[in-house]
């Protein structure tokens, strides 16, 4: 019998979840989509960045290995410091590794649903139905899309430049499949 260290067990783990590839195989990017705002991908993962006169803002950190390289990345296309971290919604997929911005004083938004502690930390603002946000001259909507994928799942869209991020929302109807752990298809 073979018994494996915790930091052995650790690499498994981040392997298993970045289905075996190791770090150099891995596909970060940072991409402008529309005026100041940009899409960052992180393998099949996306989170978007929105860089203001006030400061960035992130939804979602994915992970904290992606969050790193987004922080120590964010140089080529601003010098201005991480302000605002919004969470889509709660899972582990893409709600870890925020404690990275966190450091830097970024202020934590999430639906009111979301866990008490998001990644080890508790959001600082939380809201039900809708929020404004307002950072630097852009306008962060905010709208919780109701129980479904989750319970805190929101959709965020940046004004002036009329840019949605929806992660995770699917219609029942088109899905081969209807089975999703911790998901009310239906709602």
């Amino acid at each position: 019998m073979r018994i494996l260290t915790k930091s052995a067990i650790a690499a498994v783990a981040l392997a298993v979840s970045l289905g075996g590839a190791s770090a150099q195989d891995i596909k970060r990017s940072i991409t402008k989509v529309a005026g100041d705002v940009y899409r960052f991908q992180n393998n099949f993962h996306f989170s978007l960045v929105t860089v203001t006169s006030a400061g960035v803002v992130v939804v979602d950190p994915i992970n904290a290995e992606a969050a790193t390289w987004l922080k120590a990345n964010l140089s080529q296309i601003t010098d201005k410091p991480i302000t605002h971290l919004i969470y889509s919604h709660s899972h582990g997929d893409h709600a870890s590794g925020g404690t990275v911005f966190q450091g830097g004083g970024a202020l934590v938004i999430a639906q009111e649903n979301a866990t008490d502690a998001i990644d080890g930390g508790v959001p600082d603002i939380r809201f039900s139905e809708e929020m404004d946000i307002r950072v630097g001259g852009k306008t962060f909507e905010l709208t919780w899309l109701g129980e479904g994928h989750g319970q805190d799942l929101i959709a965020v869209v940046v004004r002036p430049e009329n840019v949605a991020f929806i992660t995770d929302a699917a219609a029942p109807k088109r899905l081969p499949y209807r089975d999703f752990p911790r998901s009310d298809i239906d709602g």
